[in-house]
């Protein structure tokens, strides 16, 4: 099984950081090889605590409503839509997902963790891979002197 881990990255610094995973991906990097004082700083404020419990129960209410069978032991889930199997460890700041593929963890979990939270940014453990799992969408503040105009 291939193994990612997925950290849920503030917000403030998604948005910065979208389009600049390489640098995300690397600080994340650098963080689990070094790990000392000033790296456990920014690593604080860069990711976001997972709600343990609630993240389980919404999983497990999104799985019964899309037909994926889901076993819980401890802070484990996992889950198989009868085609592919999925494992979930869900710690403290970051969810290690098991899967055979990629593949299998974008049509199983993927969807329920985007109707989550939005900015999860997903890293490989045996390859180079990582990224967004949801696309980048920015809310625009509608200024209060906006108008649209037709001309006749």
């Amino acid at each position: 099984m291939e193994r990612y881990r997925l950290y849920w990255i503030e917000k403030e610094v998604a948005n910065y950081f979208y389009h600049k995973g390489d640098i995300l991906y690397r600080f994340l990097l650098e963080y689990r090889r070094a790990n000392n004082y000033y790296t456990s700083i920014q690593y604080e404020y860069v990711t976001n605590n997972i709600p343990h419990k609630d993240l389980v129960n919404y999983i497990i209410e999104s799985c019964n409503s899309n037909n994926i069978v889901v076993r819980q032991k401890g802070s484990k889930l996992k889950l198989s839509d009868g085609y592919s199997k999925v494992e979930l460890k869900i710690n403290e700041k970051s969810i290690d997902i098991y899967a055979k593929t990629l593949l299998c963890a974008e049509n199983i979990v993927f969807p329920i963790l985007r109707s989550f939270q939005s900015s999860f940014f997903i890293v490989g453990e045996d390859k180079e891979e990582y990224g967004w799992i949801s696309p980048f969408l920015k809310n625009r503040e509608k200024s209060l002197n906006e108008s649209l105009y037709s001309l006749p």
